[in-house]
């Protein structure tokens, strides 16, 4: 008597099992993400698999890549539409301060990151300017790749047709990367604010090397950047903070740093470079 075989089951399209040894790689990369994130002082946030269809569409846009072709959407038993989760890109959100020196310290974790892991890499920042200046460089752009449209890939035709030009920039394709050689300079799209660099100042550069040593030496550091030090210390206290450290262009021009205790409301001067030996004995 024949017996009928019986066939796996393939796993879902995009999806994989992880097994030992990848899985052990893949929490290793996140540890150290965590724990680097976790000594700039930020905190998890863990959003649900499946959100309503709209949330997607109004944050990244009908005409978005993955809008467009990336997501997975279904109706729910009420006929309400959603989406599993597009993409899992581990971002890192400050609030309630746009100032630069926020920008350095993000960009510092994520070179942290980098180095924890081992890797040699070198760090490269760009920027596409302010809204003014993108807007006037996508209208630039889409007139020099307009007559171009049929020379360029697929999704590069698809990208244009959208008006999600400056996507085309990412493009991966050899012919796109060819025709980009003689593509317009954003840099002559730039507004005169756009092209003002921003000065971060003495005061600025040290508390971003302070902090960065006491990082090293494991020790948590929030950066609060308000213009009221009231303010400033209310937060650090939500926060959780135990001491502030207080640096001014007097402090800067004396080579000290002031000491804020947040539990024992009491303060002391102490010079700028024992600072992380003093923590390193105080918290050990």
């Amino acid at each position: 008597m024949a017996t009928k075989k019986a066939t796996g089951v393939a796993a879902v399209r995009g999806t994989r099992d992880l097994w030992a040894k990848d899985l052990a790689a893949q929490q290793h990369v996140v540890s150290i993400m965590q724990s680097t994130c976790s000594r700039y002082g930020y905190a998890p946030v863990q959003t649900p698999m499946i959100e309503s269809t709209d949330l997607y569409m109004r944050s990244l846009g009908t005409t978005s890549d993955i809008v467009s072709k990336e997501m997975y959407t279904f109706p729910d038993n009420s006929n309400n539409s959603l989406t599993l989760r597009p993409e899992g890109t581990a971002g890192i959100e400050y609030l309630g301060s746009n100032g630069p020196h926020i920008d350095i310290d993000v960009l510092a974790m994520a070179n942290d990151v980098v180095n924890a892991l081992g890797l040699d890499l070198t760090l490269h920042i760009n920027t596409l300017g302010c809204v003014d200046s993108r807007k006037a460089y996508r209208s630039t752009l889409t007139a020099f790749l307009d007559p171009l449209k049929h020379e360029l890939s697929a999704d590069s035709q698809q990208r244009l047709t959208r008006g999600s030009v400056l996507r085309i920039l990412d493009s991966k394709d050899s012919r796109d990367k060819e025709l980009l050689q003689d593509a317009p300079r954003l840099l002559d799209s730039l507004t005169k604010g756009a092209r003002t660099m921003v000065p971060v100042g003495n005061v600025g550069v040290s508390a971003i090397q302070l902090a960065a040593a006491l990082r090293r030496a494991g020790h948590v550091v929030h950066w609060i950047e308000f213009p009221q030090l009231k303010k400033q210390l209310k937060l650090a206290d939500q926060f959780g903070c135990t001491y502030a450290i207080l640096l001014g262009q007097d402090e800067l021009d004396q080579g000290y740093v002031t000491l804020k205790d947040l539990g024992g409301r009491t303060q002391q001067t102490l010079p700028a470079e024992n600072v992380v030996a003093y923590f390193d004995q105080l918290l050990a």
